[in-house]
């Protein structure tokens, strides 16, 4: 707060200035992590798979629910709690979503996710590498990217397998927290 104050009088209360004060590397490497809310782990893991959607309404409002947050039923004008405490029980049906979402081959269902492209890699360093980028924008955990490799690495590779993959990294900790 001291060094906000110090830029606060330097600059005459110019917000922007002060904004940079505050969101340094520092801070923000301080700062505690936070557990996505089920609509934000929703939305991020579509955003990573890119599946394609056929019907994102019936897809959010049964997912939505199953995962705890049902669209536009939080009685409260102030919205769904942020805090882990509210959302620390709902891991298994996150770990679910997971699964659905990286599951889906079906061309009628709601979304298709295609691993064509992972398999066709065809070593499971490079899946392991590409689910990386996928997922965690090229920013996965080593001990992380480890398993993963080694899952794939336990078996030929297969749609079915690297599917699996997909699903692990969409469940692990550091995609669950932001």
């Amino acid at each position: 707060m001291t060094a906000v104050a110090q830029v606060y009088t330097k600059t005459n209360g110019d917000i922007p200035s002060m904004i940079r004060a505050i969101l340094t590397p520092a801070n923000l490497s301080a700062a505690p992590l936070k557990l996505k809310r089920p609509y934000h782990y929703l939305v991020s893991s579509l955003r990573a798979t890119q599946p394609t959607i056929r019907s994102m309404g019936a897809l959010a409002n049964r997912q939505l629910t199953l995962l705890g947050q049902p669209l536009f039923l939080w009685d409260t004008p102030d919205g769904y709690p942020d805090n882990m405490d509210f959302w620390a029980g709902t891991i298994l049906s996150r770990w679910n979503f997971a699964s659905y979402v990286a599951s889906q081959s079906s061309a009628t269902g709601e979304i298709t996710f295609d691993v064509t492209a992972l398999v066709a890699l065809g070593t499971p360093a490079a899946i392991a590498t590409q689910i990386e980028k996928m997922v965690f924008a090229g920013d996965m955990p080593a001990g992380l990217e480890a398993q993963i490799t080694g899952y794939l690495s336990a078996a030929t590779v297969t749609a079915a397998r690297v599917r699996e993959a997909v699903s692990l990294a969409l469940s692990a900790n550091e995609f669950q927290w932001y």
